[in-house]
């Protein structure tokens, strides 16, 4: 390993069972960069391309999701949306990713555009990242293998450690321009408590709903679809995958069809929600019902997912619902009895009339939530992530040396 910049050498001391480096830090960026040069967007479309080609990737849709994201065509589309300011030549800026546990994808989405943006990049992984993260790892490592002279070699490395080890996360924070933390909200307050001069962007612990507007059979078949991909990545713990289906004026005889075809595409899908989940599952109905949150008047399982009729919930309550298959299921007489809050992130719907889908978008703009999507496409990532247009930040960071 190329030897640690001066604010990285208490890591020296650490064994490689307590800091590990799947991809080894390297020498500083030598060259000056312009953000989103073409030389930056081939090799990530080379990346993007290498995954597609992986047997062991088509395991995982959400690897093969964020590989077609990172092809040339939508690396281009990006870029024509940054403005020129921002592609001015300048010495590679250092950023910090700390990756969540539970959305095993994101952080790769925010590293790449970082390095689209020119900047050297450290992501630390957590010690409880899932099946997906490693797989993406080893294919970034395998990618670097063969290809020993690409420019990631200079800009990615990743590093894994226990989150007690406040020291390592101070001399990283250290090291870097600007720190980007995924949530959640506990893992944000530790994390600002350390170094905590550190120029830092934050993506805290965030709930999305949907609104549905079924009018026929064959609407049921398909919003019933759309559902499955966004609520089975990720086993629901995305903060965009809907975790309450608000019904707008919707016959039940069309939500139990619904319901029928979720269970039908929830069999067929290659993704399911296992037994851990489902014990995960009972927790957290047992937990809102326990605090007062929900006062449920029908709970029955569908598929491996749990469903609960309820009259209301309020925002607050989403903090304590993980995801894991839990569907809350409520009749909504008025848009404004939508849990509108700061937390609110995407509005899935569907079905719904102009008239309709317009009052929705006045009340979004009013209550402050981020996303206003069609259903199905929850889980797509928008370079602007709530609210942070991320190639212009990354883009217009400087080094502070």
């Amino acid at each position: 390993m190329i030897p640690f910049p001066d604010e990285l050498s208490v890591i020296e001391s650490k064994t490689s069972a307590e800091v590990s480096w799947h991809v080894p830090l390297q020498k500083e960026v030598s060259q000056t960069l312009t953000p989103w040069q073409d030389s930056l967007l081939v090799v990530v479309d080379e990346l993007a391309q290498f995954i597609l080609q992986q047997s062991q990737a088509r395991a995982f849709p959400e690897i093969i999701a964020l590989a077609f994201w990172a092809r040339a065509a939508n690396l281009q589309q990006i870029k024509s949306t940054i403005t020129s300011d921002a592609f001015d030549s300048k010495q590679a800026a250092k950023v910090f990713h700390i990756a969540p546990a539970n959305v095993d994808t994101v952080f790769f989405y925010s590293m790449l555009l970082s390095v689209l943006s020119g900047n050297q990049n450290i992501v630390r992984i957590s010690q409880r990242s899932g099946d997906i993260t490693r797989e993406l790892i080893q294919l970034l490592q395998q990618f670097l293998q063969r290809k020993p002279s690409s420019l990631l070699h200079s800009l990615v490395s990743v590093v894994e450690y226990a989150a007690e080890q406040s020291d390592v996360t101070e001399a990283l924070s250290h090291w870097s321009d600007l720190r980007v933390v995924w949530g959640g909200d506990n893992a944000i307050e530790a994390i600002s408590g350390i170094a905590p001069q550190t120029p830092q962007l934050c993506f805290p612990d965030r709930y999305s709903i949907a609104m549905l507007h079924v009018q026929s059979a064959e609407q049921a078949k398909d919003a019933a679809q759309k559902l499955c991909s966004d609520i089975l990545p990720f086993a629901q713990q995305a903060c965009s995958s809907p975790k309450a289906l608000y019904w707008w004026d919707t016959s039940l005889e069309l939500q139990q069809q619904f319901y029928q075809q979720l269970a039908l595409s929830l069999a067929e899908h290659k993704q399911q929600f296992d037994v851990s989940h489902q014990v995960g599952q009972v927790l957290i109905l047992q937990r809102l019902l326990a605090l007062g949150h929900i006062n449920c008047s029908n709970i029955w399982q569908l598929a491996g997912l749990r469903v609960a009729e309820i009259n209301n919930i309020e925002p607050d309550a989403f903090s304590s619902h993980n995801g894991y298959g839990v569907l809350l299921s409520v009749q909504l007489q008025d848009i404004k009895h939508l849990p509108f809050d700061d937390k609110l992130q995407t509005i899935a719907t569907y079905g719904l009339s102009q008239d309709v889908q317009q009052t929705l978008s006045n009340m979004i703009d009013k209550h402050v939530a981020r996303r206003h999507i069609e259903l199905g496409s929850a889980l797509v990532f928008n370079q602007i992530w709530d609210g942070v247009d991320l190639p212009q930040v990354f883009s217009q960071l400087h080094t502070t040396e």
